[in-house]
């Protein structure tokens, strides 16, 4: 079975990920950590990050000049994660549509590819409300880590060579 290592967690992608195609996936090593302003919580003179405060983005690169035949590939793959991650919970779990639509489920309102040049972009929105979905700006570092995934499992479905890290930013 294909994994990824999302900083310094290892993660299994979805059974029909082969090796050969999540090799070709590069990740940032602050995929999960460099999504925004991080939220520790303290004790015993540990700090935990439980999460982030902000906007997470993903930013695709491809490691190969690129034609747009592929851009359109990484634009899909980044439309299809999109879809997916409306359903990760505050768990890292991805629900269906009848569990996400229970008011105990906690889920992010928006998620789009946005288009920069050579760039895509996956934008997870988590001031958007829809039904019971509003995150009040903050997301877990389970429903990062597994966005992250959902996101690796689409590009690596369709076997591109890409980069994914987080928005540099503004």
């Amino acid at each position: 079975m294909a994994s990824v290592q999302i900083g310094d967690i290892e993660r299994e992608l979805a059974p029909d990920i082969t090796v050969e195609d999540a090799a070709r996936i590069e990740t940032a090593p602050d995929l999960v950590t460099g999504q925004g302003e991080p939220d520790f919580v303290v004790g015993g003179g540990a700090r935990s990050l439980i999460g982030i405060n902000g906007d997470p983005y993903w930013l695709v690169t491809p490691l190969t000049d690129s034609d747009a035949a592929t851009k359109d590939r990484i634009v899909d793959a980044v439309s299809a994660a999109s879809e997916r991650c409306l359903f990760v919970d505050e768990h890292g779990e991805e629900l269906t549509e009848e569990e996400r639509d229970r008011e105990e489920s906690w889920t992010v309102g928006y998620a789009a590819p946005i288009i920069n040049g050579e760039h895509v972009i996956l934008y997870v929105d988590t001031d958007a409300e829809i039904a019971f979905t509003e995150t009040d700006g903050q997301l877990s570092s389970p429903m990062i880590e597994t966005m992250s995934v959902v996101l690796i499992e689409e590009l690596a479905r369709r076997q591109l060579s890409v980069r994914v890290s987080v928005k540099p930013a503004d």
